[in-house]
């Protein structure tokens, strides 16, 4: 993606405060909020109101989110009713009230973005920037999430929310099938896991979640793990469709060593019934021809 001081839709302020590292970060924060008050006070609010990891309330009118009116109404036809003209009218000038307020608050919410993303420089901006909300929040122009991003990445409580948030990541990519673990008690695991990366708001791809269950699975299902790594189905990233492909797998792996199982048997027990004690040529001579 493009720096975002490519899009000339952003604007820049020249006394932006700069974070640089983690450590400039108890300043830097004090300094955003006299500058949101300075420089954006219509939207200073709002953005007070912003903490790392706790959902940011939708605001159905004022400053912090105004609603777009939409293309101007179209006129009334001259034969149509009074009524209908009257009502058309009161449109035409609710939208030309309307509309210079959400233009305004595009402008607004434009000049804070480039504010925030501007203020984040050096060591720090890669990890806002290869962040999954990042290019969202920009093009969207949501100026409260951008700024929740900035926190919940270089504050103290972000960072150890960050921390905790990719620890289940971890144990869901690098999860394995114990020695004695059955087939249930793996999938049962694995949602726990899975669970704890929803609850901590982590997007996994079906992709990912797929492929770690199957890379966990233990050496008893390396021909299954083999034939998955070549599916190129839409199956192979439905999660459902996966569990019950092992279990049918597995099902058929067990009746094949039954088979296999008596087979073997059978051969034991014709075996234990021949004569040893009579020569070999005597043996062969009972064989048929």
């Amino acid at each position: 993606m493009d720096r975002i001081s490519n899009d000339k839709d952003i604007s820049r302020i020249s006394s932006t405060p700069i974070l640089r590292t983690r450590g400039d970060l108890i300043f830097y924060r004090k300094e955003m909020r006299n500058g949101f008050n300075e420089h954006h006070s219509r939207l200073a609010p709002a953005l007070f109101n912003v903490q790392p990891f706790v959902v940011i309330p939708n605001i159905p009118l004022g400053p912090g989110n105004e609603i777009d009116p939409g293309l101007l109404p179209a006129q009334m036809a001259a034969n149509a009713s009074a009524a209908a003209r009257i009502q058309a009218e009161e449109a035409i000038e609710r939208w030309k009230l309307l509309s210079p307020i959400f233009r305004q608050f595009e402008a607004d919410r434009a000049a804070v973005c480039g504010y925030i993303c501007n203020s984040v420089r050096g060591e720090t901006l890669e990890p806002l920037e290869s962040h999954g909300d990042y290019e969202v929040s920009v093009n969207n122009r949501n100026y409260q999430r951008l700024w929740q991003l900035v926190l919940e990445l270089f504050t103290l409580q972000g960072t150890q929310k960050e921390k905790a948030r990719k620890e289940p990541i971890n144990l869901l990519i690098n999860i394995r099938m114990d020695e004695h673990e059955s087939l249930g008690a793996y999938y049962v695991r694995f949602q726990n896991i899975k669970k704890e990366c929803d609850d901590f708001g982590v997007e996994l791809y079906d992709g990912l979640i797929c492929s770690a269950l199957v890379d966990g699975l233990g050496n008893d299902y390396q021909f299954f793990k083999e034939q998955y790594a070549k599916l190129q189905s839409v199956d192979a990233f439905n999660i459902i469709k996966v569990k019950q492909t092992i279990y049918l797998m597995k099902k058929k792996q067990k009746k094949f060593k039954l088979i296999e199982l008596k087979r073997q048997t059978l051969f034991v027990t014709n075996v234990a019934k021949m004569d040893i004690s009579k020569p070999i040529v005597q043996i062969k001579s009972h064989q048929p021809r």
